[in-house]
């Protein structure tokens, strides 16, 4: 049982999310008070969402990225991405001696083109199946 720091009352450990920052790996409000404070400052939130993903585009934006070996210096793979942050989450877990790095923060729209022009620009090494000027099929694709 815990108590919730928004409503006082006592309640199981089910009626509060996960927080893995807090010693007993809850969180303070209960999900129905979280829920609550949402429904009533809805509007206001997803205004900060906007302007947080505006002032941060260069993280949470679409553009291309590369995947650099520390090894030879040398870019091993570029890509696309819509939300370039998530794409760096999944690429941190698989890669040892990489560091990801974001070439060029783009519209959704020119993903391919830039993607393309980087590829010929940098040739990296595992991007030799796809053909960087074959941009109708890659848009196929997603």
């Amino acid at each position: 049982m815990k108590q919730c720091i928004e409503c006082g009352n006592v309640k199981p450990y089910e009626q509060f999310s996960k927080d893995k920052t807090k010693k007993d790996g809850l969180q303070s409000k209960c999900k129905q008070c979280k829920h609550h404070y949402y429904t009533q400052n809805k509007e206001r939130y997803i205004e900060y969402q906007i302007q947080f993903q505006q002032s941060h585009n260069h993280k949470w934006g679409s553009g291309v990225y590369g995947y650099l070996n520390l090894n030879t210096n040398q870019y091993d793979y570029i890509g696309t991405s819509k939300i370039l942050k998530y794409r760096q989450y999944q690429h941190n877990k698989k890669y040892n001696n990489h560091r990801f790095e974001i070439i060029e923060s783009c519209s959704i729209k020119n993903l391919f083109e830039r993607e393309a022009y980087w590829i010929k620009h940098y040739k990296p090494i595992n991007n030799t199946k796809h053909n960087p000027n074959n941009i109708e099929v890659r848009r196929q694709r997603v």
